[in-house]
């Protein structure tokens, strides 16, 4: 058995590394973020080995669910893309984040936990996903926006405040979007000041002097007015659309 982030594997599909390399391994455990299922199955395809994903916060103290290797044999190709079933013990539901009432099977909505080794109270988690009609949890993103880079966490909104320390930036919008490496990037709209602009070269110039390198965005969107709700925030199912 092995162990690689998500963004190990698709780094090691890119370098085409030989399949006598892992002929020793029966299985690769991941984790720390989302494995695009393209890559999941290219990745197996490739090399023969099952990946086997699992899922877990220092919330819980550890991991909650796994996909283990009699349910990979018994399932396969099935539920790719799924970090598995619970522990014993461990209980999971998704609710709707606007009523906090439990959804069916299916339907996306914020995750709650109950792990044993942390207490009998429902934890509320800032993910995004939904269970199967088997019980098996797939996860789909962040319900507080955060970008899952290649394992590193990054808060839009840190992206936003600093860009809005230049002088040409009027309003800016930022949000994760996938990628086949990394699990995401992000990815950010601006709209300039009247009569002021900027390169994509000094707006990244500018952000290396407030925030960490891996936090500077990959795509770019200049926009006359970022897309907003009717009280007036950028509405970003909107902001998404733009980089697609």
């Amino acid at each position: 058995a092995g162990g690689l982030p998500p963004a190990g594997v698709q780094m090691i599909l890119d370098a085409d590394l030989p399949k006598e390399h892992f002929s020793s391994l029966k299985m690769i455990g991941s984790g720390s973020a989302p494995l695009d299922p393209t890559v999941h199955k290219a990745f197996e395809k490739r090399y023969g080995v099952p990946i086997l994903l699992a899922y877990g916060a220092t919330e819980f103290g550890g991991p909650v669910t796994s996909m283990t290797p009699d349910v990979y044999q018994e399932y396969g190709d099935n539920k790719v893309g799924s970090v598995g079933k619970a522990f014993p013990g461990v209980k999971l539901r998704i609710i709707d984040q606007d009523t906090l009432e439990e959804v069916p099977a299916g339907t996306q909505g914020i995750l709650e936990v109950v792990s044993p080794r942390i207490g009998p109270d429902w934890i509320r988690t800032s993910d995004y996903g939904y269970l199967d009609e088997d019980g098996f949890l797939y996860l789909c993103g962040r319900s507080d926006g955060a970008i899952m880079r290649g394992g590193f966490k990054i808060l839009p909104e840190t992206i936003e405040k600093a860009l809005l320390l230049h002088s040409s930036v009027a309003a800016a919008g930022v949000v994760g979007v996938p990628d086949h490496r990394l699990g995401q990037v992000p990815a950010a709209a601006i709209q300039f000041k009247t009569g002021f602009e900027a390169t994509v070269d000094e707006l990244e110039h500018h952000l290396r002097d407030h925030i960490a390198a891996t936090h500077i965005p990959v795509k770019w969107k200049f926009v006359e007015e970022l897309p907003r709700t009717a009280s007036y925030k950028v509405h970003q199912p909107s902001l998404r659309e733009l980089f697609e």
